[in-house]
């Protein structure tokens, strides 16, 4: 979506001119500038930026009002609590988070937005319609979504913070010989590939801290409890696969053995469930939430040692 400055236009600040072209709340149109979704002439600019005649203002398209897709293939998800700011909802494995501009598939932000309408006011991105966090797509378990924009902004303070606890189970490969254990390899994106990359201590990347204690041990595997300090894309994954102990089902970070292992086991999942989830509501109360472990670990214990 693109915007040329008219000359009775010059001079009006950035947030306002496009609050008013967009229809959109001041405070929306904010996060929309502070996330670089914005450019003045090719280059970005803050939201108390004076406009001049004659600058092409651009917006990325995922700033444009997105339309509901209502002829996605239903998925089934669980609410697991519901207030008039959030709901906490069991993303079952398969469903992708959310969509893109160039992303069809059938997505959890998706399918709220066909029950909760009011939802595309909610949050900074309207493919990510009240989506405070995420989880990937063949893992499972709790994720948080915002109802109204003022819980939105409370619950991104509290992920700011540390505040917002998440804690996962997960099957690794082999046999971990400590009992808990702190991984804090920095992590960056990898040069090829959409992976993300888990670098040496001291190395440059971001600054990534996974805890685990273990819940059994079996011959060949291992039970982990993981709980992250830091929300980085893949963490767990990526972290696990450079300890030496790559994920149950997660192929993208196996090494070649344990790849075969998947294989034999046909695993149709990556054994990784987002199982506890801890925050705090506007009413100052501490919110505390815990999934029994999917039956797809049930399952592949009674096949493995």
């Amino acid at each position: 979506m693109n915007f040329t400055v008219k000359e009775k236009q010059a001079g009006i600040r950035l947030d306002k001119f496009l609050t008013e072209q967009l229809g959109k709340s001041r405070n929306r149109i904010q996060k929309i500038i502070k996330a670089g979704l914005v450019s003045v002439d090719g280059k970005v600019a803050s939201a108390n930026y004076p406009i001049k005649t004659g600058e092409l203002l651009i917006l990325k398209e995922a700033v444009a009002e997105k339309k509901i897709n209502t002829k996605i293939a239903p998925v089934n998800y669980e609410i697991i609590a519901e207030t008039a700011n959030y709901l906490v909802i069991n993303k079952p494995v398969g469903l992708l988070m959310h969509g893109a501009p160039d992303l069809k598939e059938t997505n959890l932000a998706d399918l709220l937005a066909i029950k909760y309408p009011s939802l595309s006011k909610v949050g900074e991105d309207p493919y990510r319609p009240g989506i405070v966090h995420r989880i990937d797509k063949d893992v499972s378990g709790l994720v948080l979504v915002a109802k109204t924009q003022e819980f939105f902004d409370a619950a991104k303070i509290q992920f700011i913070n540390h505040s917002i606890k998440k804690s996962y189970t997960a099957l690794a490969h082999g046999r971990i010989s400590a009992d808990q254990g702190l991984i804090d390899f920095p992590i960056e994106r990898a040069a090829a590939g959409h992976k993300m990359a888990a670098r040496p201590k001291g190395a440059d990347g971001r600054r990534a801290i996974s805890e685990f204690v273990v819940l059994k041990k079996f011959n060949h595997f291992t039970l982990v409890k993981v709980t992250i300090k830091t929300g980085r894309t893949h963490q767990i994954r990526a972290h696990f696969s450079a300890y030496g102990h790559p994920l149950v089902g997660d192929n993208l970070y196996g090494n070649k053995t344990a790849k075969n292992v998947n294989k034999k086991l046909a695993t149709a999942r990556i054994y990784l469930v987002a199982d506890e989830l801890s925050f705090t509501d506007l009413a100052g109360k501490r919110k505390n939430f815990k999934l029994e472990l999917p039956v797809d670990f049930d399952n592949i214990f009674k096949r493995i040692k």
